[in-house]
């Protein structure tokens, strides 16, 4: 929230909340498309009931427009439950400087820009603002471009490498996550947002694959340290995203052990 502590619009709320989901924080709500951009109808339901609670306050504010904005305030003991509840939960979230800078650039966003124009950037970020048969033509070239870039990895691969083993498979999943998803969301005739939330950190996976082509081979190194440590977070945070949202939409399996890894399979062989 700002620094009101006020969220203004239904529109901004969902935006807010579709975004966290996007780069990785556990927000459980499942997104449809609309003609704003991500949706879920039960987000306003659920204020009502924490306003009911006295978490939060919400009231109608007039506008130049023919409908009232409205807005949601964090009270006192809404604060409090969320510093008791969820503080400590989103400290132990990984990457946790990249993930602080994701929902400080969030923040900044809503703060900066006006809601038609945050409308507008959401669109273009994740493929909402072009027909759908296009927005599936782009994604598929993306699919492509993400098994050219693994197949060019696995040409450069040093078996004892742990970035060889990182960059194929995050390159590997982001591929065969958007594919699924696409598939998914057209034999089920649905219009969920896992797609284009997918696609946006697919493409992501594929911009920092890039940057760690051609890499030196090292057999072993802490995360955060070393060469290229910057970008080996970047490509290990979209594939913690990607997994995430494949897990929550039901897409495909997060690959966690041997066994998610025999699930992965089968999912990926259906």
């Amino acid at each position: 929230m700002r620094g009101d502590g006020t969220i203004s619009g239904r529109v901004t709320l969902n935006k807010t909340l579709a975004l966290l989901q996007r780069d990785g924080f556990p927000i459980e709500n499942q997104f449809i498309n609309k003609d704003m951009g991500p949706y879920d109808w039960h987000i306003h339901e659920d204020a009502e009931d924490l306003e009911k609670e006295r978490l939060v306050e919400i009231w109608e504010k007039p506008t130049k427009h023919a409908r009232d904005t409205t807005v949601y305030q964090l009270r006192d003991e809404g604060r409090k439950e969320v510093l008791d509840r969820y503080a400590e939960k989103i400290l132990t979230l990984p990457y946790p400087r990249i993930f602080n800078s994701r929902l400080e650039e969030i923040k900044n966003r809503f703060a900066e820009f006006s809601t038609p124009e945050i409308v507008v950037k959401v669109h273009q970020e994740l493929l909402m603002d072009i027909q759908e048969e296009d927005a599936r033509v782009e994604m598929d070239n993306l699919v492509t471009d993400l098994m050219v870039a693994e197949d060019e990895a696995e040409t450069d691969r040093d078996r004892t490498c742990f970035i060889c083993l990182n960059l194929l498979g995050s390159l590997d999943f982001a591929a065969t996550a958007l594919s699924m998803a696409l598939k998914k969301t057209q034999t089920r005739n649905t219009n969920s947002s896992s797609k284009n939330l997918i696609y946006f950190n697919a493409k992501e996976t594929l911009h920092w694959a890039h940057k760690l082509m051609r890499h030196e081979h090292l057999r072993y190194c802490r995360p955060s340290e070393g060469p290229l440590a910057g970008f080996r977070d970047q490509l290990a945070y979209r594939l913690f995203c990607t997994e995430e949202l494949s897990g929550h939409y039901g897409i495909v399996k997060p690959i966690r052990d041997e066994l998610t890894l025999n699930e992965y399979v089968q999912d990926v062989q259906m």
